[in-house]
């Protein structure tokens, strides 16, 4: 089965007037019926689930609330990589993403820096490879990105 793209815009609104005709061809798109009677999560966990090794903690109840019990070994890998990251902004400037990277990877790669993100407008994450760097390009610095202060903090 094929759909007309442009029936499905003509019949939300002709926009154009009765008689207007587009002089491009119609978009046409095959569907895929493979999966009717699937949900989306039943599509995407099929495949997903035995490559992620998920399972179920079921909670039990305590004092009338449901609690979840896991063990340490569950966060340590998620604890680690906050520990070896920071965040911080530029005052008083909003650097693009690219010009901030530069400037880090250049001037961080002895402290092992590694990857950075960006959290929201003008607030980056500074990503480690282990928390020792991290923590010594902190002490280590007053961080100055043309001429203006660097703000950095370790992750909480």
């Amino acid at each position: 089965m094929l759909v007309n793209f442009s029936d499905l815009v003509n019949s939300a609104g002709n926009q154009g007037g009765e008689g207007s005709q587009s002089a491009e061809p119609p978009l046409e798109a095959p569907i895929n019926h493979n999966n009717q009677g699937k949900t989306y999560a039943d599509i995407v966990s099929a495949k997903n689930v035995a490559r992620m090794n998920l399972t179920f903690i079921p909670p039990e109840e305590v004092n009338g609330k449901a609690v979840v019990k896991y063990q340490s070994t569950d966060v340590m890998p998620s604890i680690n990589w906050w520990k070896s990251a920071t965040y911080g902004y530029v005052m008083g400037l909003n650097p693009n993403f690219i010009t901030i990277e530069q400037f880090v990877e250049s001037r961080w790669k002895g402290f092992g820096f590694k990857k950075m993100y960006k959290l929201a407008f003008g607030l980056f994450l500074f990503q480690f490879e282990d928390d020792t760097g991290c923590d010594r390009m902190i002490v280590e610095g007053s961080w100055t990105f043309a001429q203006y202060p660097m703000i950095l903090n370790l992750y909480p």
